[in-house]
């Protein structure tokens, strides 16, 4: 199946099955794109603002050694994020088999013959697609670990001996350490696509992690060019709705912040929460429709190319590509 037949016969089955789209934000807002939604009304603290908080915290660690308010802390913030990894990581997968679940069935794809097109919904398969994820993204973990180091070094320059106060920090920071930056970025894109394809071979075929890893590498290791399409094309879409739709609902939450702290009436004030939440809510549906895509997208590629050898497919056997 060509590139150009997936992409369109994904978009028509993203169309045609509306159910799909809440079910692939939900994934996309646990895997990190909360923060991407909730930029719009969340105030970026200046430098001094980051220097006041910051500051004390390091030097009671330089100067003290660990306190046990540092390591509680510490502990406390280790203990969020894994729950957040696992618990988040499992609704995000179940979500995710979902829409495959949904897809492969929808008449608009065209399926392989031994694929299976009923997809069953369970916490063994989503716990499967979880771990095939987080294994996909361990070189991610490598680059951030490394781009951690650098990033330190120069928001510390920055914070004690700021070269242009007139951008915000976060720029002058990636301005200062864009190899890091980049190598988070082609880290964590090269992660999502293994993890995308190594997914559908888990639901599709019901394949085992270390197979629907390496296969999924091996796919993007022989295809790069339809993988980068398969990823870029839906994505590019998801920008173009997500970067208007964040910059009207910052303005939207600017002009509630001010009808809040401002006499305007209380007829004002309710109408302009009510363009705000408009617009915000505008935004997720669109998002939605765009996150469906991306799913339905790398979905479509592996219903039409995957084939299990034996049929029934079962847990642990080889499959082939057509």
């Amino acid at each position: 199946m060509s590139l150009g037949a997936t992409l369109v016969a994904s978009l028509l089955a993203t169309l045609s099955q509306p159910a799909t789209w809440p079910l692939a934000l939900a994934a996309f807002l646990v895997r990190g794109g909360i923060l991407l939604v909730a930029a719009p009304i969340i105030v970026v603290p200046s430098a001094v603002g980051v220097a006041n908080v910051v500051t004390p915290t390091v030097s009671t660690f330089v100067f003290g050694g660990l306190s046990a308010g540092l390591v509680a802390l510490a502990l406390g913030t280790f203990a969020l994020c894994l729950v957040w990894l696992i618990l988040g990581g499992l609704v995000a997968a179940a979500a995710e088999l979902e829409v495959i679940a949904r897809i492969v069935r929808d008449d608009a794809v065209p399926v392989e013959a031994h694929v299976r097109t009923e997809v069953v919904s369970s916490t063994r398969l989503a716990a499967r697609i979880l771990v095939a994820r987080l294994v996909a993204h361990v070189p991610t973990v490598v680059a951030l670990v490394w781009a951690t180091v650098r990033l330190v070094e120069v928001a510390y320059l920055e914070l004690t001996q700021p070269l242009d106060v007139t951008l915000p920090l976060v720029v002058r920071v990636i301005q200062g350490a864009p190899d890091a930056a980049a190598a988070v970025l082609v880290a964590w894109v090269v992660g999502e696509m293994v993890g995308a394809i190594a997914a559908r071979r888990v639901g599709l075929a019901d394949a085992g992690v270390w197979r629907a890893v390496g296969g999924a590498v091996r796919r993007v290791v022989l295809h790069p060019v339809r993988a980068i399409v398969l990823y870029g094309v839906p994505t590019a879409g998801l920008l173009v709705v997500l970067v208007p739709s964040a910059f009207a609902a910052a303005s939207g939450w600017d002009a509630v912040r001010v009808a809040l702290t401002e006499d305007v009436g209380p007829l004002a004030t309710i109408l302009t929460l009510t363009v705000f939440v408009g617009l915000w809510a505008g935004g997720l549906v669109l998002a939605s429709a765009m996150t469906g895509w991306r799913a339905a997208a790398w979905t479509v590629d592996a219903a039409a190319r995957v084939r299990v050898i034996t049929d029934p497919p079962t847990r642990g056997e080889a499959y082939a590509e057509a």
